[in-house]
């Protein structure tokens, strides 16, 4: 995460709107914050903090508390902040709850709190994430950045008094911050996973147990003995019980076959009777549907002659209204001759007004003429006052850059004196650079050195525990190759044997086809090996031949990082050349003293700068001074110009205005009165005009109207007595003797599809029935209907004896079965009790292991996070080492901790002046500065080094810096320029004036009564 521009308005100590444009700074700055103590230097992080998570840094304060007392209550507390997170650039805004002034009306309200966050994408708007809620907007933060609140304090920000957490965090709570750093969530999921599923099988074992006894319970045995010798008896009275009861089922459907032919009989007779009075009942209602016909009929014929009936009708409709249309266009026709009339004596007297129009306009015109020039007038007034004016600023301003100019050439002959003086101390300083800058590389090569052969010895030792894991590895394989094969070979004789029992003299043999058996294969049940027992076997294999690839991997892994370390080794030894003979120490103090000649150059270079600098600002100020003299001395002399052409342009206006018209608003009034008049005449000539077109086009259109109803209903007359003479043409030669007894006899389309349904309906139906009745007639005509008491009898003592029968079979039947059932369910539980064993054996040491149940008390997420630490560690100790002069470096602590308390991650420090390690917390104030310094550095290079790890490309650090001395405060700011050299950002809070002299870029803080207020050097 990197910031490119924070504003904040009434927060903290700023009362009113102020923004900082980190862009402004450079791509990768190395700034300081500095300002007054109480200015607010420290809000400036809290509301980089409350603008992500809605938090302080300090956690002292929430968003709350920090509203401005100076500000206005119709001022609102916000923070906005625009952030970088790789290639995309986010907006995000915070309001906290607060008081503020009604939008209407009087008093205050209450402002809820809300945040805003968008993604930069180019277009106006930007793409919208979140529009209001300030929970989403918090966790849209921790999935972008990575990071929680918690965490962004400890490595993005060291807050004032807070720089020590971090640093002196125990295992647990590092263990929190670099889960999320490295996000190794991954193997806390393996840890918890493989501890339930290790719970999952002992209580599944318990299970089972209880289960066996469970079973023996459930059949009312003691024993399996017990169970096996009442299964042998069962099985012989289970099948005499069998015979008998299939004896009796065959006499019970012989029956039932004889009872039920019987009954399908008897249902022929019955279904013969009931069709014959069916077909009966259908014969008394012939006359109805020979009724139905004659209606059919009529009503056909009616049909044939309606098309002539409804079209005299429609003819007489169309006469009626033509008749009535041209009634209503006659009326319409007089009342349009009479508008017509009075529109023509209404233009006639508009016409005569408008003849004074002309008139009008050329009295209106010269007055519009004489108002322009009045108007010139007042702006010729008002031109020859400001010229007045501009001509005296002029002369003053002439005279004040005059007594500037020569101030300026006695600070430049100052100025050149102390740059003369200066330039001959510095003659040495570009050679004294280069040897301080060759010293520089060879105590850092000696460091990288002496880190390689400490890890060189490391890999050593991980290369011979890898080995030796191979070897174990590769012996759990082999045993479990030789387990499989014995299984697989139990498989196949338990096959056999299965095989063997269903063997029967005289019937082949499915495998080798033969019908006698000598010496079939002989096994106990004991001995059977399941299908599922060698699968389990072969994927025991395939896992512990997984486990030899993986450590094979492993070993190669760590002889390759050997060979890469031995490599790195011989190249920095080659880089040294000449001093490769020589210690850290040696090649340390030669650094130091050249370290403190560079610094007494760099005082005189400084102040060089500072005096070239500002000679060049004075001759840039000579050369515009000069240049702003010449334009004011021109400028002096057009004014006066100016004001000479203005007055004389103002007396000739003067003399073209009458002087009626001088007075103010005169001229106005009489040009408004004109305007109106004419006006007002132009539009009564209009409205006459247009009314009368319109009163003469509603006339023409009457007249064409009644003229066109009038033809059409002459026509209409004909056409209707035409129709007329057809349908009394038509009705006369039907059967019908009147047009009453026509409509009567006519039906629509459903009413004949209804009766002709009817007809056809009982047609069928009687046709149907004569076919049944027949079929039947002849079918019984040779039976005779049986006697169905007897055969019910024969069948229900059949019945009976198939009842007993069948009832003392199940009894036994389900008795033997049950006890099957039970014997197979104790013989799967005995093979499951004894899987989930094997199951635990492997599964319960993985999780005692992964979940630091054993050993040191290192969980497996901790351990790989132990791994990561280290190379932390190493990153971290070549900065403390540089910033301590080679006396400190930090270590992992090995040590079990005391207890229950985790461990793995607790930290300590290496004194190279005593050669022992002792804990973090005996450094003093300053070491332990330097040590939480180099410890986040570290961090920050590490977990950006990891593929897919969270980007650290920003560091905030709220003093500190005032704990060290001026040795120490020079290592550590070569440290931080180093470490913006990759790229990161990094910002400086702190009052120490060394650093306002060292560091160009800064955010400047001033304090004042009314609140505070900052600006950017960028110098």
């Amino acid at each position: 995460m990197k910031p490119i521009k924070l504003t904040m308005q009434a927060f903290g100590p700023f009362a009113g709107k102020e923004t900082i444009d980190f862009a402004a700074l450079g791509r990768n700055p190395l700034f300081l914050i500095n300002g007054p103590t109480g200015a607010g230097k420290s809000s400036i992080l809290d509301a980089i903090c409350f603008a992500l998570y809605g938090h302080t840094t300090g956690a002292e304060r929430d968003g709350t508390q920090m509203r401005c007392d100076h500000s206005d209550m119709s001022v609102l507390t916000e923070v906005t902040l625009e952030f970088e997170l790789g290639t995309k650039r986010y907006y995000i805004r915070r309001v906290p709850v607060q008081e503020r002034s009604k939008s209407r009306g009087e008093g205050t309200t209450t402002q809820p709190a809300e945040a805003q966050l968008k993604e930069l994408d180019g277009t106006e708007e930007g793409r919208l994430i979140v529009s209001k809620s300030v929970g989403d907007a918090t966790n849209e933060i921790k999935r972008l950045i990575g990071l929680g609140v918690e965490q962004f304090r400890q490595v993005m920000v060291l807050p004032q008094g807070k720089f020590r957490d971090l640093l002196m965090a125990d295992s647990k709570e590092r263990e929190v911050i670099f889960s999320q750093l490295f996000e190794t969530h991954i193997y806390k999921k393996i840890e918890n996973r493989l501890k339930e599923k290790a719970g999952g099988i002992s209580r599944e074992v318990a299970a089972h147990q209880s289960e066996v006894r469970g079973i023996l319970q459930s059949a009312d045995v003691s024993s399996e003995g017990q169970l096996d010798e009442e299964l042998s008896d069962l099985k012989v009275q289970t099948a005499t019980a069998k015979t008998q009861k299939d004896t009796a089922d065959a006499a019970v459907k012989k029956a039932q076959k004889e009872k039920d032919e019987a009954d399908a009989l008897v249902k022929r007779f019955e279904t013969l009777s009931t069709k014959q009075q069916e077909k009966n009942d259908k014969l008394k209602l012939a006359d109805a549907i020979e009724s139905k016909k004659a209606q059919l009929q009529r009503s056909e014929k009616a049909q044939a002659i309606y098309h002539v009936y409804a079209s005299q009708n429609t003819e007489a409709t169309k006469l009626t209204t033509l008749k009535t249309q041209w009634q209503k266009a006659s009326e319409t026709l007089v009342s349009a001759r009479q508008e017509q009339e009075k529109a023509a004596a209404e233009k006639a007297n508009a016409t005569e007004a408008a003849s004074a129009l002309d008139g009008l306009k050329q009295e209106k015109a010269e007055l519009d003429r004489l108002d322009k020039v009045n108007q010139e007038l007042i702006q010729a007034q008002s031109v020859f006052a400001n010229t007045q004016s501009a001509s005296e600023k002029s002369q003053s301003s002439l005279a004040q850059k005059k007594v500037i100019l020569e101030k300026l050439d006695e600070e430049l002959k100052e100025k050149i004196s102390l740059a003369d003086k200066l330039n001959e101390k510095l003659e040495l300083y570009t050679n004294a650079k280069l040897e301080h800058q060759m010293l520089q590389k060879k105590v850092e090569e000696c460091q990288k050195r002496d880190q390689l052969k400490d890890r060189i010895e490391k890999g050593k030792a991980l290369v011979d525990q890898a080995e030796k894991d191979r070897q174990v590895s590769h012996s759990d394989w082999e045993k479990a190759k030789q387990h499989t094969l014995k299984t697989e070979m139990r498989w196949h004789a338990g096959q056999a044997n299965l095989l063997a029992r269903q063997l029967r003299e005289g019937e082949p043999c499915p495998v080798c086809g033969s019908a006698e058996h000598p010496n079939p294969a002989h096994g106990h049940d004991d001995d059977v090996v399941s299908k599922s027992d060698v699968e389990a076997a072969r994927a025991a294999e395939a896992k512990w031949l997984k486990v030899l690839e993986e450590k094979k991997e492993t070993l190669a892994k760590y002889s390759n990082l050997l060979e890469v370390l031995k490599s790195q080794l011989s190249d920095t030894e080659s880089n040294l050349g000449s001093d490769a003979s020589k210690t850290l120490d040696q090649l340390s103090k030669a650094y130091k003293d050249a370290s403190l000649t560079i610094k007494e150059l760099d005082s005189n270079r400084t102040q060089l700068q500072a005096q070239n600098t500002r000679m060049q600002q004075i001759r840039t100020e000579q050369s515009e001074s000069k240049s702003e003299l010449s334009r004011l001395e021109a400028n002096a002399n057009e004014a006066k110009q100016a004001a000479t052409i203005a007055q004389s342009r103002l007396a000739q206006l003067q003399e073209q205005v009458p002087e009626k018209y001088r007075v103010s608003g005169a001229l106005q009034t009489e040009i408004q009165m004109l305007s109106k008049q004419i006006e007002e005449i132009a539009n009564r000539f209009q409205k006459a005009e247009r009314d009368f077109q319109v009163s003469q086009s509603a006339l023409d259109g009457a007249i064409s109207t009644e003229k066109t109803l009038s033809e059409q209903l002459s026509d209409q007359k004909v056409q209707a007595e035409k129709a007329q003479t057809n349908w009394i043409s038509s009705l006369g030669e039907s059967d019908f003797e009147n047009e009453q007894r026509f409509l009567s006899a006519r039906l629509d389309a459903e009413e004949q599809r209804m009766l002709k349904a009817s007809i056809d309906r009982y047609r069928s139906e009687m046709d149907s029935l004569s076919a049944v009745i027949k079929e039947l007639e002849t079918e019984l005509a040779d039976k005779a209907k049986p006697d169905i008491s007897v055969l019910e009898s024969v069948l229900s003592e059949a019945t009976k004896s198939f009842k007993a029968a069948d009832e003392n079979w199940r009894v036994l039947e389900a008795r033997f079965k049950q006890l099957g059932s039970l014997k197979d369910k104790l013989a799967e539980a005995h093979k499951k009790s004894e899987k989930l064993a094997k199951q635990y054996a492997v599964i319960g040491t993985l999780s005692d292991v992964a979940n630091g149940n054993t050993g040191q008390k290192i969980s497996l997420q901790r351990f790989v996070l132990s791994v990561l630490l280290e190379d932390v560690l190493i990153q971290a100790s070549q900065r403390l080492q540089r910033m301590s002069k080679g006396r400190y470096q930090l270590v992992r602590k090995e040590d079990r901790a005391k207890g229950n308390k985790a461990s793995g991650l607790d930290l300590e420090v290496e004194d190279g002046n005593t050669g022992k390690s002792r804990s973090v917390a005996t450094l003093s104030g300053g070491e332990s500065f330097m040590a939480a310094l180099s410890l986040a550095l570290g961090l920050s290079d590490v977990v950006q080094s990891y593929a897919g790890g969270i980007k650290l490309d920003t560091l905030f650090i709220d003093e500190g810096f005032g704990s060290l001395d001026m040795d120490s405060l020079d290592a550590a700011i070569q440290v931080l320029i180093d470490l913006q050299s990759t790229g990161r950002m990094i910002g400086i809070i702190s009052h120490v004036t060394e650093l306002k002299e060292q560091m160009a870029l800064r955010v400047e803080v001033k304090s004042g009564n009314a609140g505070s207020h900052v600006s950017t050097v960028a110098a």
